[in-house]
């Protein structure tokens, strides 16, 4: 159901940028900000799902994760945090 709602949303971007760009060969100053202010909402629709998704993934179960991306964090090398001995 998600793909389907996501190629609805991809054809309506796709569609606010066609019209936008046929706008932009005018100079209907009201008409352009008329097709950027639609793009801008379909973007920000995008937006919103992208963030709900990321939220509903972190309430399922990812907590886990913050302690997997510890172990996976590279190693410091031994020599750092140590003095190093200088000669006079």
């Amino acid at each position: 159901m998600s793909r389907i709602r996501s190629a609805a949303k991809k054809s309506t971007i796709e569609s606010d940028i066609a019209a936008l760009k046929s706008q932009l060969e005018g100079d209907d100053k009201a008409e352009i900000e008329a097709k950027t202010q639609a793009l801008t909402q379909s973007l920000m629709k995008i937006g919103e799902d992208i963030y709900k998704a990321q939220q509903e993934a972190a309430a399922t179960g990812e907590e886990g994760s913050s302690a997997q991306a510890s172990d996976d964090a590279p190693e410091q090398p031994a020599w750092r945090g140590s003095r190093v001995a200088t000669r006079s």
